[in-house]
């Protein structure tokens, strides 16, 4: 079993990025994030599909949290 501080290195930073957004949920409306992935994709289908990605990526998570 791995000890927690070896864990925290197993953890890439896009994970730790990613998990660092969560805590600004609140904080964030729909439609500031929508015009935020407008403005770094350029399309709104691209942007669609990096949500729906999100989406799948957030369904795993829990699945994986929930299964402890």
């Amino acid at each position: 079993m791995q000890s927690l501080k070896e864990e925290a290195e197993d953890i890439s930073p896009s994970a730790l990025k990613i998990a660092k957004v969560t805590q600004t949920i609140s904080t964030t409306t729909p439609q500031e994030l929508a015009r935020a992935l407008m403005r770094q994709e350029g399309d709104a289908s691209i942007a669609r599909a990096r949500l729906q990605a999100m989406r799948k990526l957030l369904g795993e998570v829990e699945r994986y949290l929930t299964s402890d």
